[in-house]
């Protein structure tokens, strides 16, 4: 079939076509070096745009905040063909494809409105100094971190960036740009309280090993009960399981684990004790070095609360 021809000439790279993407399923893309080109502007956007002044500069948008808006692509795609009927947006549909971008609706930040569709963009942003994160003065329920752990015994390049794109999809997280976004490390704000908005902290940051996950919650919360707490811990587990399984298709050698540090092997190298979806509050701990331990009250607030079963109900009638 047609199709099959075009993905045969598409592996070999001779010219693309994407069949997945809809704006792109009747594309053939002849120069495929003419494409790489333009995404590398894209991707590698440090010198790009110096010329155009002020902080709400499209490319500094970018640079600083990993935030692509549709006029700066509508920009560069039009560079070499002004006269495409291509539309534009197959470029960001394309970045969208390969899980390098998502569409953000609310933004803390200030973005001109005449500046069409915003995405964020991870990849394209700085490392960050600092790998640890420090609870805040007015913290008052801190869980502890969570670590994902990868079979390859490091974390695979650019798995960080599209974990950070699925989750800032995801209902419910709000990208803390305030807190500096970096392409390893990224903060989240979730929940909702009415009087103060969101409620909780959500860090996801990346070391060359592993990515841990963080979650504080602060005094300035009505609901800071440490009932909702658990709550939201494994509210947060759940989206990143599913985000772990959508990237699947993309590093499908690559098993991924969920661990918490152990700390019973005193003068040992840093290393973790699996947990899996389903383990309880209850469920005892074992490190590769056969420590075993009941779950902490920190860690405790990603389990599952065990369910006591009833065996009989009785049935009172007072007379």
């Amino acid at each position: 079939t047609l199709l099959s021809v075009l993905a045969f000439y598409h592996e070999l790279g001779v010219f693309l076509h994407y069949a997945d993407i809809s704006s792109l399923r009747d594309v053939v893309i002849a120069q495929p070096k003419w494409l790489i080109k333009h995404l590398g502007i894209v991707l590698a956007p440090a010198q790009s745009g110096n010329s155009v002044k002020g902080p709400k500069n499209p490319w500094r948008l970018l640079r600083n905040y990993g935030i692509l808006v549709e006029v700066l692509y509508n920009e560069i795609w039009k560079m070499d063909l002004p006269d495409c009927e291509v539309k534009p947006q197959v470029f960001a549909d394309l970045l969208d494809h390969f899980l390098l971008i998502t569409e953000i609706h609310q933004i803390t930040i200030s973005v001109p409105s005449n500046y069409g569709k915003t995405y964020f963009m991870p990849c394209v942003l700085p490392v960050s100094p600092n790998d640890v994160m420090v609870a805040p003065p007015d913290a008052v329920l801190t869980a502890a971190p969570l670590h994902l752990t990868f079979s390859s015994k490091y974390v695979p390049p650019g798995f960080f960036v599209r974990l950070a794109t699925v989750m800032s999809s995801t209902p419910g997280f709000s990208i803390d740009f305030k807190r500096g976004v970096y392409s390893n490390s990224i903060t989240f704000q979730y929940g909702e309280d009415e009087q103060n908005g969101r409620i909780d902290d959500i860090r996801i940051s990346a070391t060359q090993f592993s990515i841990h996950v963080d979650i504080i919650r602060r005094s300035h919360c009505v609901y800071v009960a440490s009932c909702n707490f658990p709550s939201t811990c494994r509210s947060v587990l759940k989206v990143l399981l599913a985000a772990i399984h959508k990237l699947h298709l993309w590093f499908q050698s690559v098993k991924v684990k969920t661990e918490f540090a152990c700390e019973k092997c005193k003068g040992k190298p840093i290393h973790c004790a699996p947990i899996s979806s389903e383990a309880e509050s209850k469920t005892l701990l074992r490190c590769e070095y056969g420590a075993v331990w009941g779950p902490t009250a920190d860690q405790q607030f990603w389990l599952k609360i065990p369910t006591v079963p009833v065996s009989k109900f009785y049935l009172c009638i007072l007379e």
